[in-house]
């Protein structure tokens, strides 16, 4: 085979097709720097980003299928943008800035990325400016990206195990029985799982993409909470991210007894790698979100029921299947099973371990990232939680035709972690 051109997997091309006028299937990064970026500083950072082969292949598709081959026009400057925020700046006009460019799909004629160099940035972004960068889920995910972020800045030792492992080696035909159950029950429930129903979380969708971002929360706060709770730290974010949905819904007339709602949860199903060809290598689950419970902690103690039984279970595995068989189907079935799965749930939320130590990129400091998250099918929010040098950072995706100022989502998850800590922890908050 050319050592140009390589075949696209079939779970990649199924993010490729996925592409749609509302929900561009990009994802987008934000990192704030302390300080103003050298033009020299900028050019070996882009040249180490265009070392990976991705970013200077473009996706060509034939009769045979799609493969990645190499730009023949590829000029790293026509992916690379600056931009200043009008006066007066702050964190307002880079939200609106953000929710432009975000609304904007990407040319698929070149390699599937930008990078736009924002200037007048106030903290606590950053200290002048920011990065913001734009991926097209087709060259990798969330985890994968990560990755190549700590491999950009020579921090590959800190490359986390993370992921469901894969299960060990069958040891007798008992096994694989077990196994091919578990796959089953998994599938039949995927299957029969109702759609969710209509709130003001879903409806008609339009092309254009609002965001918001929470302040940073100390990662050690969240780990207390969730021992004092009995949980793990993601329960407790869960949980938190349920309250704010909670709050959003009884504000607008959504809410009510026996509401059953789902949120679609990546859930890695791989370790660490070094693999440069990047790609996606993940599966989702549908937790339902209790919603309904009022007490804080309960949502806790919910969630985590909840989240240890889909983890238990074959889901992630099976959803990863099907995401690989779409990409043997033509667009049109593609959307269609899209459109099927997602309206099992109502939001996207994806937890993804950043760096935990702070890191430099172009000869600045990152001061803060937020990573904001595509949504697909009937989906319009989309929630990410990254940590970063012992603090996480919730960042919201919307559609402004049904949720124009998200900020209300990262106030919400911010105001439930307070009453959280109140609960959980001696000497309030």
């Amino acid at each position: 085979m050319d050592q140009h051109r390589h075949p696209v997997s079939p779970v990649d091309v199924t993010w490729l097709h996925m592409d749609s006028e509302t929900n561009p299937m990009v994802i987008t990064a934000m990192l704030g720097l302390d300080g103003p970026v050298q033009p020299a500083a900028l050019d070996e950072l882009v040249a180490r980003i265009t070392a990976f082969p991705r970013f200077r292949q473009r996706i060509v598709s034939s009769g045979l299928g799609a493969s990645w081959e190499d730009d023949p026009r590829f000029d790293p400057l026509l992916h690379v943008h600056r931009v200043a925020l009008p006066s007066p700046g702050g964190a307002v006009a880079l939200a609106e800035l953000v929710s432009d460019v975000m609304s904007s799909p990407l040319d698929h004629t070149r390699p599937l990325w930008q990078l736009h160099v924002i200037e007048g940035v106030e903290p606590p972004v950053g200290h002048g400016v920011a990065l913001l960068a734009r991926v097209h889920h087709a060259l990798g995910d969330g985890f994968a990206l990560v990755r190549m972020l700590l491999s950009l800045v020579g921090l590959d030792t800190l490359l986390p195990d993370v992921g469901l492992p894969p299960p060990p080696p069958a040891a007798h035909l008992g096994d694989l029985a077990v196994r091919a159950a578990k796959g089953v029950v998994a599938l039949g429930r995927l299957l029969v799982a109702p759609y969710d129903e209509s709130t003001p979380l879903t409806g008609p969708q339009s092309r254009g993409k609002r965001i918001a971002w929470s302040s940073a929360i100390p990662l050690a706060r969240v780990k207390d909470i969730a021992r004092a709770a009995g949980a793990k730290t993601n329960d407790v974010l869960m949980a938190s991210v349920t309250g704010a949905v909670r709050t959003y819904l009884l504000r607008h007339g959504g809410l009510h007894e026996g509401l059953e709602l789902h949120a679609i949860v990546p859930v890695l199903l791989r370790g660490k790698t070094d693999d440069p060809a990047l790609g996606n290598h993940f599966g989702f689950v549908l937790p339902a979100l209790p919603v309904t419970t009022t007490s804080p902690i309960d949502r806790v103690h919910a969630m985590k029921r909840t989240m240890d039984a889909v983890k238990a279970s074959a889901e992630a595995s099976v959803s990863f299947g099907i995401v690989g068989a779409e990409g043997f189907a033509g667009v049109t079935i593609e959307r269609f099973l899209a459109d099927w799965y997602t309206r099992k749930g109502s939001l996207l939320v994806t937890n993804v371990a950043g760096p935990p130590l702070p890191i430099e990129l172009a000869g600045r400091v990152v001061e803060s990232i937020a990573v904001f998250p595509p949504t697909a099918g009937r989906v319009s929010l989309g929630v990410s939680l990254l940590s970063y040098a012992g603090a996480v950072r919730m960042a919201v995706t919307s559609d402004v035709a049904l949720m124009p100022s998200p900020e209300w989502i990262t106030t919400a998850f911010e105001e439930d972690l307070v009453e959280l800590g109140k609960a959980c922890l001696s000497g309030g908050s």
